[in-house]
């Protein structure tokens, strides 16, 4: 059972620790990061890159996991050249179906990665 449970154990604190005290209000034109009382503001236009990190069936765009940790996925945004990470632990849709304003916005610069498990530590 360790074998099954522990990786995504591993990612569920991995996520909370990152993600506890940060909100994030997706707009038509930028999304608002409120992290430990601060806000910041990160428009579609200024982002130099959007990189989507995800494994198992958030990839494939499908239901399908072997694994609890499968679920998890981040978006890597580049943007005034500093890289922010947008988690999903508490999303309830994958990102890509969460920000849709920003993925039209970015199409460009926009790029999907697979992992085996989507850490945000690599």
């Amino acid at each position: 059972m360790a074998p099954y449970f522990a990786p995504g154990l591993c990612m569920h604190g991995e996520y909370y620790l990152r993600n506890r005290h940060t909100s994030v209000a997706a707009f038509k034109d930028r999304l608002e990061v409120r992290q430990a009382g601060a806000t910041l503001v990160l428009p579609y236009l200024k982002m130099e890159a959007v990189e989507l990190h995800a494994a198992g069936g958030v990839y494939l765009q499908t239901d399908w996991e072997n694994f609890a940790f499968q679920s998890y996925h981040y978006l890597k945004i580049r943007c005034h050249g500093q890289t922010h990470l947008l988690t999903s632990l508490l999303v309830s849709q994958p990102l890509e179906k969460a920000f849709p304003h920003l993925l039209a916005a970015t199409a460009g610069r926009y790029t999907r990665h697979k992992r085996f498990m989507a850490s945000t530590l690599d």
